[in-house]
């Protein structure tokens, strides 16, 4: 759907970026991307709107990352990126530019154009007018585009030399996004 790798490819991607770190002890930063209130426009658009907004986010990140990052489809709304050779100093204004041009990028999606309509039927017996059924319909149309724009929320956190393994870095990444989304959205948080 979103020509990026999944979940299982990017598992064995920590492993090796784990293992380069150990060996090099270059900065790998890890982040946990989720695009905000994502449920919304499934529920409201369609899924196959949804699938358009995944597509788009994903062109958007490649966009703002270099060759050497490394982007994956975590699952759902959620992507993982693996940076290397970041300087510290750098990820901060790195993160917000990515957060800025998707929030900045207008989502152009097609979607069934829904109208709900109240119905009522009237009986009538022996020449008057009572209340009979009551129901609700939803009636759909033509197809129509709407631009939407979203957010991202971001965890970050990068390898440490007291790291075991990735799966410790991958926690503290996991709960920076977390505190990114229960503290207002629309924004990150780095954990070292």
């Amino acid at each position: 759907l979103t020509s990026i790798y999944n979940r299982k490819i990017a598992d064995e991607h920590l492993l090796v970026a784990f293992y380069e770190y150990k060996k090099t002890a270059d900065n790998q930063f890890v982040f946990l991307i989720d695009i905000d209130d994502f449920k919304e426009v499934n529920d409201s658009y369609g899924h196959s709107a949804g699938d358009m907004v995944l597509k788009t986010i994903v062109e958007i990140i490649k966009n703002e990352t270099r060759e050497t990052d490394s982007l994956f489809r975590w699952g759902g709304e959620e992507f993982l990126l693996v940076c290397k050779y970041v300087d510290v100093a750098d990820i901060a204004s790195f993160t917000q530019r990515i957060i800025d041009s998707v929030k900045n990028t207008p989502i152009t999606i097609q979607h069934p154009r829904r109208k709900k309509q109240k119905l009522l039927e009237y009986k009538k017996e022996n020449g008057s007018d009572e209340l009979g059924v009551f129901f609700e319909n939803t009636v759909l149309f033509n197809e129509t585009t709407t631009s939407l724009f979203l957010t991202i929320s971001a965890g970050i956190s990068c390898f440490s030399p007291k790291d075991t393994s990735y799966l410790e870095c991958f926690k503290r990444t996991d709960a920076a996004l977390y505190e990114s989304k229960n503290t207002g959205k629309n924004k990150y948080t780095i954990l070292y």
